[in-house]
């Protein structure tokens, strides 16, 4: 197994990430109001940093930014052998919510349909150019 080394190559697993986490939210009919992240070095010195929001999150670009926002706080980068976003305070997502304001309702809908078509025609069936050659870390989402 490789460590992800540039912050590139972080940014873009945490993109994966994000994305399956929101597969396996919308699937379940949830939403979450905590986003965690973990980051394990190659000398196994592990962080984590968490954050709660007002409004719940369940799209995978909400989930990226809440990762990349957790990912600054870290600081600097050592090579990273295990990354992992989780998804926590989950409350069931069918119902009315309040829209923060950085909530985009248009990235919504793409979301939305993005998920139909891997639904459809498999997880692989659309995803975004970054994903496309981006490497996959021990610990896969939810670590």
């Amino acid at each position: 197994d490789l460590d992800l080394v540039s912050v590139e190559e972080v940014e873009s697993a945490l993109l994966g990430q994000a994305q399956r986490l929101s597969v396996r939210l919308r699937r379940a009919a949830l939403v979450a109001r905590t986003v965690g992240l973990k980051i394990r070095y190659g000398d196994f010195t592990t962080l984590t940093r968490a954050r709660s929001f007002d409004s719940p999150i369940s799209a995978g670009r909400g989930l990226y930014k809440a990762g990349i926002e957790l990912l600054r706080e870290v600081g600097d980068l050592k090579p990273v052998r295990l990354l992992g976003l989780k998804a926590s305070s989950l409350s069931p997502g069918g119902g009315p919510r309040q829209v923060g304001l950085d909530v985009d309702e248009d990235w919504e809908k793409l979301e939305d349909a993005m998920a139909d078509v891997r639904d459809r025609f498999g997880t692989k069936a659309v995803t975004q150019a970054r994903l496309l050659a981006a490497p996959e870390p021990d610990g896969g989402d939810g670590s």
